[in-house]
């Protein structure tokens, strides 16, 4: 009987004793993996070892919240971050890249990509990655180019009072000037998307043919009033108004709604160039097509790009202006008076209405 407790004695030492090691020397992990969390009680000394023993897999790219030589703790708590696949569309190439970073802008720093101020990146920096995504940069540049441009002379025909009706003389043969153009190219991944003119420099002046031919000096109006007039001009024609897109001014201005003249920009007036006729001159301008006379007007303004054979007239509705277009016109330069009330332009008439 003594024997018997010896021995249940000892045994329940042993006990004891496992009981103790196993306290001491187990410890608890959890680990994270992904959705996963697994936890594990183990004899192991460091993370190493407990990965390779439950056969964690760690990718090149995936990283784990302690360094692998860590020595277990009890209680410790392991986050592994899996490594998902990206591509990167950059300058017609395609670069796959596996990664932990949820922003696109932590991203293209590990990956050393610089972004230039005027690029373009889709997602922008600060947005959210996640598996497969397509992240796309465009390489935006902008250089300076300088080129030589041809100007083309036109055909300026005058009709003469003082020459016999139907006559046709060339008062100056045409010759092509030339302008240097200073333009802002853009391009994207290289390929050229836009090119503004910067400014305009001009090299030789164009000279444009002047041809007189000759005609009844009296004109009738689409209305039925006789005038007198000194030369009649065949001249493409355009419409200006008082926007910024215009007159390239806002109303804040001093100069803006002003004339070249001095006077104030209004239905009648239009813009001329000046050594083809002369401002201050009364005109009557007719349309060759099936819309309305532009009727009387005055030429009190100038403009950049209204030369030769060239008339800019003014609509006060932006609208109608921009909708005008290029047109053929004849214009009378008349040797008459002409009443103040008659020079009003289209006015409140629609300009595809006769007069």
């Amino acid at each position: 009987m003594k024997n018997v407790r010896i021995i249940i004695l000892i045994t329940l030492s042993l006990m004891g004793v496992f009981f103790s090691i196993d306290k001491f020397i187990k410890k608890d992990i959890t680990i994270i993996d992904k959705e996963q969390v697994i936890k594990i009680r183990t004899f192991k000394a460091n993370l190493s070892s407990v990965l390779n023993a439950y056969n964690f897999k760690i990718g090149e790219n995936d990283k784990i919240s302690v360094p692998l030589d860590t020595k277990i703790k009890d209680n410790m708590m392991v986050e592994i971050k899996r490594a998902f696949p990206v591509e990167i569309y950059m300058e017609n190439d395609v670069k796959r890249v596996f990664t932990t970073k949820v922003l696109v802008r932590n991203l293209i720093n590990r990956e050393n990509i610089i972004i230039g101020e005027l690029d373009r990146i889709y997602p922008d920096l600060n947005s959210t990655i996640s598996e497969n995504d397509v992240i796309r940069i465009v390489r935006v540049k902008e250089n300076e180019v300088d080129e030589v441009v041809d100007i083309p002379f036109g055909t300026v025909i005058k009709l003469k009072s003082d020459i016999e009706p139907g006559k046709i003389i060339v008062k100056s043969e045409g010759a092509k000037g030339q302008k240097k153009v200073k333009y802002k190219v853009t391009f994207e991944d290289g390929i050229e998307i836009n090119r503004e003119i910067i400014s305009t420099e001009i090299i030789e002046d164009v000279q444009n043919e002047i041809i007189y031919q000759g005609m009844d000096k009296l004109f009738v109006t689409s209305r039925g009033m006789p005038f007198k007039y000194d030369e009649i001009i065949i001249m493409q024609a355009t419409a200006y108004d008082l926007s910024y897109q215009s007159t390239g001014k806002y109303p804040n201005h001093p100069e803006y709604g002003i004339t070249y003249s001095g006077t104030k920009a209004h239905p009648g007036v239009v813009a001329v160039d000046k050594s083809v006729i002369p401002l201050g001159s009364k005109l009557y301008v007719e349309s060759l097509d099936s819309t309305g006379d532009y009727g009387f007007a005055s030429a009190e303004d100038t403009g950049s790009a209204i030369k030769g054979n060239r008339i800019d007239i003014f609509i006060s509705d932006h609208s109608k202006a921009m909708q005008y277009g290029r047109r053929n016109v004849r214009v009378y330069i008349l040797n008459d008076e002409v009443s103040e009330n008659d020079i009003k332009g289209y006015s409140e008439r629609r300009i595809y209405e006769r007069n």
